[in-house]
């Protein structure tokens, strides 16, 4: 029986000094999506950055509490290229919500996979109201 190259996971496998005892050897297989999930997380802990707005059928749907970011990730081995559309809220500097989510998408995904983030590329798709709380009178 042969093995398929499943080109959407990732097999991380200890190098051969790394590991001690050849009881605790093994591979560690992580989906692409996976990666995905932690990076669009990432980019939601970043305060003023959102979720880009809701389409159908590629049309914007009006005053839209948006969605979750839009992420791909493509990965080599122990690296990764992480594409991000999202949203940001104004007036905020869109060039310094950038760097803040590509520095909390680096850090998230290697603090819980392991791999290594070399790019992230961010398309600012949205610009939302900051939140206000109304006064009841």
């Amino acid at each position: 029986m042969s093995t398929q190259y499943d080109p959407t996971t990732v097999r991380l496998s200890p190098a051969h000094d790394e590991v001690a005892d050849d009881r605790i050897r093994g591979d560690l297989t992580i989906a692409e999506g996976v990666i995905e999930k932690i990076a669009g997380q990432a980019v939601l802990e970043v305060g003023p950055a959102t979720g880009g707005p809701r389409t159908v059928l590629g049309i914007n749907l009006p005053r839209s509490s948006g969605s979750a970011p839009r992420v791909s990730a493509d990965v080599f081995g122990r690296d990764a290229v992480i594409k991000v559309q999202c949203g940001a809220v104004y007036p905020e500097p869109l060039s310094a919500v950038a760097q803040r989510i590509r520095d909390q998408v680096r850090h998230r995904v290697h603090d819980l996979t392991g791999i290594r983030v070399h790019e992230v590329d961010v398309e600012i798709v949205a610009l939302r109201r900051p939140e206000t709380t109304r006064r009841v009178e």
